[in-house]
């Protein structure tokens, strides 16, 4: 493959295709986007410069097109390039070194495949690089975000939970089918609800719903009865022993002041981790 810092052909979208690389003139497996999981479904993600560009043939576009014979895109070099070669093509068409061959007319043409290189892994034509278009950030670039993932399980037959700790506190994201392309997304952290539709960005409505009631206050007994659903994953958040934890808790009625001394630790993140809310008294010490 030519290793090089930006596109080297053209969808026939409008989107770039950039090489098999994380653009840095390295093609193995290690630095591959497509192997180590950094495309979607599509074959692309968004770059540094928050511009969404294709690393293989772009699938969707292909499988779009009723017409399988025209082009999906053209590289720099103005060659064209087609999609996947059928069955029957495979047992006589031979590509070159840069995924090509020659035409019956005397032309040129790429093809994409579904393994390495995927696209054009060279130019067969003439292409100044110097001329070839670059991405800039269109906002400043901030640090990855840190956070555990612990649990992700299937409620229902269309609906989720994920789970994560981040900065210190337990964050469950609920998402649901909402009708045919759209999902319902409920984020714990601010009790927000948005829904977002795939492929269709017009459908999708942020905060489209009427915020829930309040929950209902709960007694003592309801929530040690809630608390008993949580205790394993509440010993895999506080990397301790599922059984130690049950002994230490012993049974409700819960006295979580005495269950943190005897395992020793904090009682604040004991309630977050048994997914119970903190007492006033431990609110202001939340980080």
């Amino acid at each position: 493959p030519n290793p090089a810092d930006g596109p080297i052909a053209v969808a026939i979208n409008g989107v770039p295709i950039f090489d098999p690389s994380k653009q840095d003139g390295r093609h193995d497996e290690e630095h591959d986007p497509n192997i180590i999981g950094e495309l979607d479904i599509c074959g692309g993600h968004a770059g540094r410069g928050d511009d969404y560009h294709y690393h293989t043939a772009p699938k969707c576009l292909i499988n779009s097109l009723k017409n399988t014979k025209q082009p999906i895109a053209y590289a720099l070099d103005g060659y064209p390039l087609y999609g996947f070669l059928d069955a029957n093509e495979q047992k006589f068409v031979k590509l070159d070194e840069c995924n090509g061959r020659k035409t019956k007319e005397g032309g040129y043409q790429y093809h994409s495949t579904e393994d390495f290189p995927y696209i054009n892994a060279c130019f067969k034509g003439l292409v100044d690089l110097r001329h070839r278009p670059r991405t800039e950030n269109i906002r400043m670039h901030g640090l990855p975000i840190r956070a555990n993932i612990y649990d992700y399980e299937q409620l229902s037959k269309n609906s989720y939970r994920l789970s994560y700790r981040y900065k210190g506190k337990n964050i469950q994201i609920n998402y649901k089918k909402y009708d045919e392309d759209c999902y319902l997304f409920h984020f714990s952290d601010d009790n927000r609800r948005e829904i977002y539709c795939a492929n269709k960005p017009e459908k999708t409505k942020k905060a489209a719903l009427t915020p829930p009631p309040p929950p209902k206050k709960t007694n003592f007994k309801k929530t040690d009865k809630a608390v008993v659903s949580y205790i394993s994953k509440a010993a895999k958040t506080l990397e301790i022993n599922e059984q130690k934890l049950r002994d230490s808790m012993g049974k409700p009625p819960y006295d979580y002041k005495r269950i943190s001394e005897r395992l020793k630790v904090d009682e604040g993140l004991l309630h977050d981790a048994l997914g119970i809310k903190r007492p006033r008294h431990l609110r202001k010490n939340k980080r």
